[in-house]
């Protein structure tokens, strides 16, 4: 239920005693956002200029002095709400007051009390809402930002089907060598054998068998198929079929659950797609930060979800002041190392331009 706005609300209240002193609360403290690790989304996103050369898709067909949001923070604050958990358009409704989405859009804070405003949930329906019976965005009166849907598309492929976007998103690791020769070390043996069970399978079975040694363990694995070897070797069905139809099958169901991507519910067929692409440009940012900035942490193999819980998700108190602004994350996050390697790698990326 949603309260009304014209109930009082009382200016504090008590509960129960503590070693016979009061518990008292109040709505009177310092703003405090939830997101406080959002700030490394924004500063890996500002370097490599993923959600801006989405932007550069749209067209604005507003009149430029009537602007209060332009299109790059529209996008920005929409596809950061999906990486944090807020998959609504409604939910920034409420995130449009928080300080740390008006910083990582690149809103201004100042040190007046003004109350921080990004755009709605209104103004953000705008972009995906695409009606059907809109032949020009134009000349539209309320719908006046187009997306162009063939170079979001080019888009995609050139972010995250490109290899060298990855492999030139940091300078090269000083520890190269050192794991090059934990790689040499490596040894991985594929081969094929025919394999029949005492009870459950009613004939024999083709089985690839792969063992990888390495100077910590022995792993094996087993993958049963139906493709003959005259057909494909072992080493080439484990390594080209079996590990990509896997390694794809968990990004779309972590795209789904962690992202939302099926959260289209929209009344066109344009408007869904829209919200598709943006939780893949949410995915991409992700996988961008796992792949690169958490390699070497204990979040190197979890999912987004997982990383948004604990690296993101973090408690701060912001302070305004003349020469600076504050986010003070609590002293007691049992990941501000893990926070700290995160930023000494976002250091390290050139200044777009």
């Amino acid at each position: 239920m949603t309260p009304n706005k014209n109930d009082c609300i009382p200016e504090q209240f008590r509960f129960g005693l503590v070693k016979s002193c009061p518990v008292v609360v109040n709505f009177n403290g310092e703003p405090v956002t939830s997101d406080a690790g959002l700030i490394l989304i924004a500063e890996l996103d500002r370097k490599r200029e993923i959600t801006s050369r989405l932007a550069a898709c749209f067209k604005d067909y507003r009149e430029p002095n009537k602007i209060l949001h332009p299109v790059n923070g529209l996008i920005a604050q929409r596809i950061y709400g999906l990486i944090m958990g807020y998959e609504d358009v409604n939910d920034h409704e409420t995130l449009r007051h928080d300080g740390i989405f008006a910083l990582a859009v690149g809103k201004a804070i100042n040190l007046e009390q003004e109350p921080i405003t990004l755009a709605g949930k209104s103004t953000l329906n705008r972009i995906e809402h695409c009606p059907e019976d809109i032949s020009s965005r134009a000349d539209s009166r309320y719908h006046r930002i187009e997306h162009d849907a063939s170079a979001i598309e080019t888009l995609l492929v050139e972010l995250f089907l490109v290899v060298e976007f990855f492999e030139t998103l940091f300078p090269p690791s000083p520890d190269l060598k050192n794991d090059a020769a934990v790689f040499v070390d490596n040894s991985v043996w594929y081969c094929s054998l025919d394999y029949q069970t005492l009870d459950s399978w009613s004939r024999q079975r083709r089985v690839v068998a792969k063992v990888e040694y390495s100077y910590k363990e022995v792993d094996t694995r087993f993958v049963v198929t139906l493709l003959p070897v005259n057909k494909i070797p072992p080493g080439r069905l484990y390594t080209q079929k079996y590990c990509p139809r896997g390694n794809m099958e968990n990004c779309l169901k972590e795209q789904k659950l962690g992202l939302h991507s099926d959260r289209t519910s929209t009344h066109t067929f344009e408007g869904n797609q829209l919200r598709l692409w943006f939780a893949s440009i949410a995915y991409i940012l992700m996988n961008a930060l796992r792949e690169q900035c958490l390699a070497k942490t204990e979040f190197k193999n979890a999912t987004v979800e997982i990383i948004r819980t604990k690296l993101l998700k973090l408690g701060a108190v912001i302070t305004i002041r003349k020469r600076r602004i504050l986010i003070a994350i609590s002293s007691a996050c049992p990941y501000k190392e893990i926070f700290a390697m995160v930023y000494k790698s976002l250091s390290q990326l050139p200044c777009p331009g």
